[in-house]
C-alpha cells in the first residue's frame, strides 16, 4: 500500500520539508495524504492505512476529510478502522467530509452494521458527532465537481475503470497536486493534470511483476492491461499533462526499473522528474 503524503514547501503550509511519499509496495491501493495548513485530505483507505499512517505521525483522528476514486475493496479496505478509529476516545475527530463516488452507500452501510458496536463505544462517553452526526456526504454521480474543503480548491472529473472512479486536483497558494485514481488512458484525464506541480498516477503496470509466480504473471499483466493504463499509456497522459513531477504509485508486485520507464516516457515527450513512491521518501518541489 503506497501512501503518500503531500507537503508543499511554502510557508503558507504548515510543514515546510517538501513532498513525502511513503510506499509499502504490497499491490494494494494508492493513498495520497494531502496537508494545506493543519487540514490533511485523505484520498482512499488501503488495507493498514491507519496503522501505517500512525508510523508516520499522523494519527486517524487529525484528518477530517476523507475522499474516494472509487469502491474497490483495495481502495477502502482500510476504511473502518480510519472511520471508528480516528472517531472514538477523548481526542477523536468530531467532524468528517466523505467524499467521492457511493460514499452514502459505504457510510449507511457501514453504520447500519456497525450499529451495536458504535452506540456501545459511544455510552463510554464519546460524542456522537463525527461518526452518527456531524457527518458530510458529497456523493459523486456528475461528470464533473468543483468544490472547497478547508481553503482548498478541489476539482474531480470521471476517469475510465471498472466502476465509477474520479480523479482530484488540490488547488492552493498558486500549487496543484493530482490525483488520478486507477485509470486507463484518457485525454480528459491528461488536461485535467495540465501543469500541475506533482501528479500522482496509477503506476499498477510499471512494474515488472517479478514477485509473481512465473506461469500466471503473463495472464496477470494482460487481465491487469483492461484495467490500468500500460507504461505507453503514462508516458502519452504525463507528456500531454506537462506536470512538473510524476509520482508512480498502486505499483504492482514486482521491481521498478525507473531509468527505463524514464526513457519510455521522454520518447512522448514528458520532460518532468519521474518518482517510484517508497517508503520514507520526501520529494521536494
Amino acid at each position: 500500500m503506497d501512501i503518500v503524503i503531500v507537503r508543499p514547501v511554502m510557508k503558507e503550509f504548515y510543514y515546510k520539508n517538501g513532498y513525502k511519499i511513503t510506499d509499502n509496495r504490497d499491490f494494494d491501493t494508492a493513498i495520497p495524504t494531502e496537508q494545506y495548513k493543519d487540514k490533511f485530505f485523505l484520498v482512499d483507505s488501503g488495507e493498514n492505512t491507519t496503522s501505517t499512517l500512525l508510523k508516520i505521525g499522523l494519527p486517524a483522528e487529525k484528518i477530517t476529510n476523507m475522499l474516494f476514486t472509487h469502491q474497490h475493496v483495495d481502495h477502502k479496505g482500510g476504511f473502518w478502522n480510519f472511520f471508528i478509529d480516528g472517531w472514538q476516545g477523548p481526542t477523536g475527530r468530531r467532524s468528517l467530509n466523505l467524499v467521492g463516488p457511493q460514499v452514502q452507500e459505504l457510510y449507511n452501510t457501514t453504520v447500519n452494521f456497525f450499529k451495536t458496536d458504535l452506540e456501545y463505544r459511544s455510552s463510554l462517553g464519546w460524542p456522537k458527532d463525527g461518526i452518527f452526526t456531524n457527518v458530510t456526504i458529497q456523493d459523486f454521480k456528475e461528470d464533473k465537481y468543483k468544490f472547497e474543503l478547508d481553503g482548498v480548491k478541489i476539482t474531480s472529473i470521471p476517469v475510465p475503470h471498472t466502476v465509477p472512479t474520479y480523479a482530484y486536483r488540490f488547488d492552493a497558494n498558486g500549487k496543484s497536486v493530482v490525483v488520478s485514481g486507477d485509470l486507463t488512458y484518457s485525454e480528459e484525464f491528461a488536461k485535467f493534470a495540465k501543469k500541475a506541480d506533482i501528479l500522482v498516477i496509477d503506476g499498477m503496470l510499471a512494474s515488472d511483476f517479478s514477485f509473481v509466480p512465473e506461469q500466471p504473471r503473463e495472464n496477470l499483466k494482460q487481465g491487469l492491461m483492461q484495467l490500468h493504463a500500460d507504461l505507453e499509456d503514462l508516458a502519452k497522459m504525463a507528456a500531454e499533462s506537462k506536470a512538473k513531477k510524476l509520482v508512480l504509485t498502486h505499483i504492482g508486485l514486482g521491481k521498478v526499473d525507473i531509468p527505463s520507464i524514464s526513457k519510455v516516457f521522454s520518447e512522448s515527450g514528458y520532460k518532468g522528474e519521474i518518482i517510484a513512491a517508497e517508503d520514507g521518501l520526501v520529494i521536494n518541489p
